[in-house]
């Protein structure tokens, strides 16, 4: 195994770079998230790294900070958190694991994502430094 880049995945949250990020992708992966609009009974799932690109590309064109964090990195599996802050003011947590294959590409993401409703002022919490 050639194990999992979490540098890479990182610099591509903070770049907000799709295609930084899509190289992390095995060719037949799947990425399945859970929100608001995509209950579990109904979640959205993406199956190649064609249309999981698309999502990427969607992600990273809004002008948001992202954070990973709380990351914990196995042999075939990697959990960790990534924190949203978009310019309207509201924040998004999502916890993520990755299932790796034997060359340490992501195989399988389920994303499991809250948002807030309300202006960046009511909360207690603020972006990083960029």
């Amino acid at each position: 195994m050639k194990g999992f880049d979490l540098d890479t995945l990182k610099r591509g949250h903070r770049q907000r770079d799709p295609d930084l990020l899509l190289d992390l992708y095995a060719d037949d992966a799947e990425l399945v998230v859970i929100d608001a609009e995509h209950p579990p009974s109904h979640p959205l799932v993406l199956e190649g790294r064609e249309r999981i690109g698309v999502f990427l590309r969607d992600l990273c064109r809004d002008e948001i900070v992202l954070e990973v964090g709380d990351e914990v990195v196995g042999e075939d599996r990697v959990a960790l958190h990534v924190a949203f802050w978009y310019p309207d003011g509201t924040q998004a947590l999502s916890s993520e694991v990755l299932d790796l294959d034997a060359d340490g590409l992501i195989l399988r993401e389920t994303i499991v994502s809250a948002a807030d409703r309300g202006p960046l002022t009511e909360l207690a919490s603020t972006p990083p430094e960029s």
